[in-house]
């Protein structure tokens, strides 16, 4: 698993490493800190499923390269540690557990991320899992779940982060004529572009992010600056 975590931190050091570094990964997120500079300086990030994989490697990631980061997962004992291994290699970080098919959760991590740090930049869609089964022997329960937790979760997440990104960039321009960047990363997979035996369930919902997240950026990405666009959005395959 360790070395799992490390491939992941590493290319996602990748993408954060400044222009002209090539896009080289960075296997260890010290030394990602260290390449990335202060790339994140300014933003802050609410990351769901931070407890482990991915999402773990996001949220140490983002602190690294100067981002406040607002760590959600289901286990709570896993954000607590994500949250003190951040803030003991010197990032800012404040954990929000809670379960993102909660229909009251969306609200309550906002609520966390305003309070802390008083905005939201960035907001990272990856809690999930998967529910494997062939089309035949598929349940309901194993074909809900999964949009659940992959389509519905990120719509409310999205819909309860619209004051702090989408109003707050409206009130920016009234009031100066441009927005700061705000982002929006919904984390797909292979599976839903490609399909894959044995997951129709997870395909579906991972296939349903890319529609989501192409129809928020139609929506919202109309909300622009004089001097850039100032909400963008991204889809990652996991």
């Amino acid at each position: 698993m360790a070395n799992v975590a490390a491939r992941r931190a590493g290319a996602l050091a990748g993408h954060l490493a400044p222009e002209g570094a090539g896009g080289a990964a960075v296997g260890a997120v010290g030394r990602a800190a260290a390449g990335a500079g202060r790339l994140l300086g300014g933003e802050v990030a609410v990351i769901t499923g931070a407890g482990r994989g991915i999402g773990e490697a996001a949220a140490k990631l983002f602190a690294a390269a100067g981002a406040k980061v607002v760590v959600s997962d289901v286990d709570g004992p896993r954000t607590d540690a994500v949250c003190r291994a951040i803030v003991a290699a010197g990032g800012t970080a404040v954990g929000c557990p809670g379960d993102v098919t909660d229909p009251a959760f969306p609200k309550r991590v906002m609520e966390r991320c305003k309070t802390a740090f008083g905005a939201l930049t960035i907001l990272v869609n990856n809690a999930g899992y998967t529910w494997d089964g062939v089309v035949h022997r598929t349940e309901d329960a194993q074909w809900q779940a999964m949009l659940d937790v992959h389509c519905t979760a990120p719509f409310r997440l999205i819909q309860a982060a619209e004051p702090l990104m989408r109003q707050a960039a409206k009130r920016e321009i009234a009031e100066q004529g441009f927005a700061r960047r705000r982002t929006v990363i919904n984390v797909s997979s292979t599976s839903g572009v490609h399909g894959h035996a044995g997951q129709a369930n997870y395909a579906t919902a991972k296939a349903g992010v890319v529609g989501l997240t192409k129809a928020l950026a139609k929506e919202w990405g109309q909300v622009s600056g004089d001097r850039h666009r100032s909400l963008r959005f991204g889809r990652g395959l996991t």
